[in-house]
């Protein structure tokens, strides 16, 4: 998918953070939570007008879910239902704390 925003420094690298939230089944049929967070922030580089537009692809951003230990078996990305949470920011602080975008959440 392609996460687009503006409102960023012109010209400027920008990070994206991607996250996950909600239920997804285990292996014994019963739901475990689910809340992840991307551990490496995606980077792109906004155009003169403060503009980004970035591919993201959660089985790759996100960290995956163990749902099964015997045999182990991971999932990758977002489940059907789960919401993902996208935001960025572009190094800017503001009171001393780095200042991030509004965040972005859709429902797989």
């Amino acid at each position: 998918m392609t996460l687009t925003g503006s409102g960023f420094l012109p010209s400027h690298r920008v990070w994206v953070r991607t996250a996950v939230s909600g239920v997804v089944p285990a292996c014994s049929g019963q739901l475990i939570s689910d809340i992840r967070t991307s551990g490496q922030l995606l980077q792109a580089t906004s155009d003169p007008s403060g503009a980004i537009a970035v591919h993201v692809d959660p089985k790759v951003t996100l960290p995956p879910l163990l749902v099964c230990d015997n045999p182990v078996q991971y999932f990758y990305g977002a489940y059907f239902g789960e919401q993902l949470h996208f935001s960025a920011h572009d190094g800017r602080y503001e009171g001393g704390r780095l200042l991030w975008s509004n965040t972005f959440t859709l429902t797989v």
